[in-house]
């Protein structure tokens, strides 16, 4: 998903790296964020516990 693509870029841009590979658990979040399922804040939360 380009979404995706775009956040890791963003992340690499401010001295932060994913540490997991782009996968499905990841897919399935941004569609339950763009379905509704999902708030900006559990995103957020998600990314911090994967990011360092």
């Amino acid at each position: 998903m380009p979404c995706q693509c775009v956040t890791s870029i963003f992340l690499k841009k401010n001295g932060y790296e994913l540490e997991v590979e782009i996968d499905k658990e990841q897919e399935i979040l941004f569609l339950n964020l763009a379905d509704g399922k999902v708030s900006r804040g559990e995103l957020a939360e998600w990314y911090k516990q994967h990011a360092s």
